[in-house]
């Protein structure tokens, strides 16, 4: 792609972003009004009873709802049903992501709103399935053979080879984590059609390296418009990061300038650092110009 050619692309991207962004926080203003509703006509006590599978998909798709438009009255009532802070600490405001994305484009960095929304909300939805799945005992107050600190790599290797041995029919899982597993195997085997595939991408998830993808890919939708060092250029997305990733630290400046450093009295070094290290991004492989013909483009945001 020639730098006119670059421009273009660029340039026509714009107005339809616009749009699809707008259209994107509507509809999931829609799915948190609908998960709010049913969240709060759930009987804590009836909850208890459900069948734990059943329990499991309903959070999930409540927490995933709300990822964007939380407020104080849902999550006591989550708390209620057990989900503690290490789930509902992934819910951020869509307020302060637009306030992020506005600090970007104040840098002569155009922001790709409706893609870089998509990752973070990939991003998101990763990290409350993992949450959940990690903290089930707690949450389903649930008695299990699998030890807590299990691999659960090796607890999916186990469910997709059980399922593999059963060509199709139905498993018996009396174990309440592998039965969680095996939900998730389920999902990802109907979303990809293809068992190695959805095998694959379930240990990306449980392992974490299926996040690292989102964010590598996010910061491709950040695009400086006039020439820019790559050092500020990622410096400029650190506000950003420290927002969504909360358990990889990117230090504020003023816990930076209380700790020893290897990149002391620069602050931006440093956080450039961390981005790279977060997300594996390297600007030869994940240069917007390589990534322009991405699917999304052409597909739309799927929610």
């Amino acid at each position: 792609m020639t730098s006119k050619e670059y421009v273009v692309k660029i340039l026509s991207l714009v107005e339809p972003q616009t749009k699809e962004y707008d259209e994107s926080i509507i509809a999931l203003s829609n799915q948190a009004d609908k998960a709010k509703k049913v969240l709060l006509q759930i009987n804590p006590q009836e909850f208890k009873h459900i069948e734990i599978g059943e329990a499991f998909q309903f959070l999930l798709n409540v927490c995933r709802g709300l990822i964007f438009f939380p407020d104080k009255v849902s999550i006591m009532k989550l708390k209620q049903l057990g989900i503690t802070y290490n789930v509902y600490r992934w819910f951020i405001p869509i307020e302060k992501i637009e306030s992020e994305f506005k600090k970007i484009d104040n840098k002569n960095i155009l922001v790709l709103k409706s893609i870089a929304l998509h990752f973070i909300l990939m991003f998101l939805q990763s990290k409350i399935r993992v949450a959940l799945y990690k903290n089930a005992k707690t949450i389903f107050k649930i008695k299990t053979k699998v030890a807590s600190n299990e691999d659960p790599i090796l607890v999916s290797n186990k469910i997709f080879r059980r399922r593999e041995y059963a060509n199709g029919d139905s498993l018996t899982i009396n174990d309440p984590l592998e039965y969680i597993i095996n939900l998730i195997a389920g999902e990802f085997e109907k979303q990809f059609a293809d068992r190695t595939k959805a095998k694959i991408e379930l240990r990306k998830q449980v392992e974490g390296t299926a996040e690292t993808y989102y964010l590598y890919h996010l910061v491709g939708f950040f695009i400086p418009t006039k020439e820019t060092q790559q050092t500020y250029f990622l410096y400029c997305l650190g506000s950003l990061f420290r927002l969504i990733s909360k358990d990889r630290i990117i230090w504020t400046k003023a816990q930076y300038e209380n700790r020893e450093s290897s990149y002391k009295n620069n602050y931006r070094r440093y956080v450039a650092s961390r981005i790279k290290k977060i997300t594996g991004y390297d600007q030869g492989t994940n240069d917007i110009r390589q990534i322009l013909d991405h699917p999304i483009f052409e597909e739309g945001l799927k929610l």
